[in-house]
């Protein structure tokens, strides 16, 4: 059924006002919120949005959304006006996605990594070896065309808020015009852990920004490889952490969001042949047991502080390309859950939704994996600080000290 957007906009805000007093009153003529995070059970393990979550997820300004795509600004002009007061709790959808491509190009139709019916407000996309192998990317590291790539797919209602190349590492950030009135300009920041931590094969990039007057941090990386390489992956995170902003040790402590996106490179501790046999007979728990991610954050020696979902998905490493076939080289590497998503929040402002890899991607040695969020943020009129992250809120200027 169709939502007729009602001539008088205030009888508009009165219907919203009034559905908050008495939430038994019809849905058809208000947006439907997500639930509140105090009411989610398990938000730290792998939650499937449910059918009417899911299909409400594409209407951001009521049921008719995508039907009214040739009508966006007469569409959001209606978005905007539904906003509450200022010191309301807002919310929106975070699709974050990493994906080691392995220099290869992505595929024809991005439908199976962004799929349209899974409408996000934010999109945080975090590519490795993206378009080039490491080498090439040294000298080369241009991502336009994937950007463009990515642009075309989301349509004329997204534009890139952010975005940022360390050699093959790539973060870029697409938001939803009707957000950019609330968002801060991005700032982008480098950081090298490859070879004397000056070599750019691995490392991070980091886009930071407020939305309205919550901080938000997104970190792309690639850790140092090699299946005995734990200290030195949890070296890389502690300089990544101690550069993003300066005379601050923990970066992630600063802002109400953080999240780390990207191949930390850490593998499962076994053989081969056990490894493989336990996927086949999809016995994972041994397998998460053994995952030396799980152990460092158990025993506090990185990501101190950080949430991760339910690993309820096949290791996504290493694939011969093209196929769903491990790694049949040489080497035969250890099967491995190298792509991760981390998130740190203050207030429970971030809750996870959905945590899962692409598993039908085969164009890569690597499985897309993405976790889907609702963001709480409040509205304010004045300027404020929140978490050492000034808002000047007639500027839009976002200072970090």
């Amino acid at each position: 059924m169709n939502r007729v957007v009602p001539e008088d906009e205030n009888e508009a805000v009165l219907k919203l006002q009034s559905y908050r007093e008495n939430p038994e009153m019809s849905k058809d003529n208000i947006e439907e919120e997500l639930p509140d995070s105090d009411e989610e059970e398990n938000t730290d393990m792998q939650v499937p949005l449910a059918p009417e979550i899911h299909n409400e997820s594409i209407r951001y300004a009521g049921t008719d959304y995508v039907r009214r795509r040739s009508q966006p600004e007469t569409t959001w002009k209606w978005f905007n006006k539904m906003l509450p007061e200022p010191g309301f709790k807002q919310k929106i959808r975070i699709h974050a996605l990493t994906w080691n491509m392995f220099g290869k190009d992505p595929p024809e139709n991005l439908n199976k990594i962004l799929p349209s019916e899974c409408r996000a407000h934010l999109y945080v996309l975090a590519t490795q070896e993206c378009l080039r192998s490491i080498g090439q990317s040294l000298f080369y590291s241009s991502k336009k065309s994937w950007e463009g790539k990515i642009a075309l797919h989301l349509g004329k209602d997204y534009k890139i808020h952010g975005a940022g190349s360390l050699g093959a590492t790539h973060l870029v950030i697409f938001a939803h015009v009707s957000l950019y009135d609330l968002l801060t300009p991005p700032i982008i920041k480098n950081i090298s852990t490859g070879v004397g931590n000056i070599i750019a094969n691995k490392g991070a990039v980091s886009i930071s920004f407020n939305i309205s007057q919550t901080s938000l941090l997104f970190v792309g990386c690639h850790l140092a490889a090699g299946q005995n390489s734990i200290a030195k992956r949890n070296s890389d995170f502690r300089r990544i952490e101690k550069e993003i902003l300066k005379d601050s040790e923990k970066a992630s402590e600063i802002f109400d969001v953080c999240v780390y996106i990207g191949d930390l490179n850490y593998r499962i501790n076994g053989t081969r042949e056990d490894v493989e046999l336990l996927i086949d007979y999809n016995l994972l728990d041994p397998l998460r047991k053994g995952d030396q991610l799980r152990t460092e954050l158990l025993e506090n020696t990185c990501f101190i502080g950080f949430k991760e979902g339910f690993l309820g998905f096949n290791p996504t490493y290493r694939f011969d390309c093209g196929t769903d076939t491990y790694d049949t080289s040489k080497k035969k590497r250890i099967p491995a859950w190298t792509d991760r998503i981390l998130y740190k929040t203050k207030n429970e402002n971030l809750v996870l939704k959905k945590y899962d890899c692409v598993d039908t991607c085969l164009n890569s040695d690597h499985k897309p994996v993405f976790a889907q969020f609702s963001l709480k943020y409040a509205l304010q009129n004045q300027n404020k600080v929140v978490s050492n992250v000034v808002v000047e809120s007639k500027s839009r200027t976002c200072l970090v000290f």
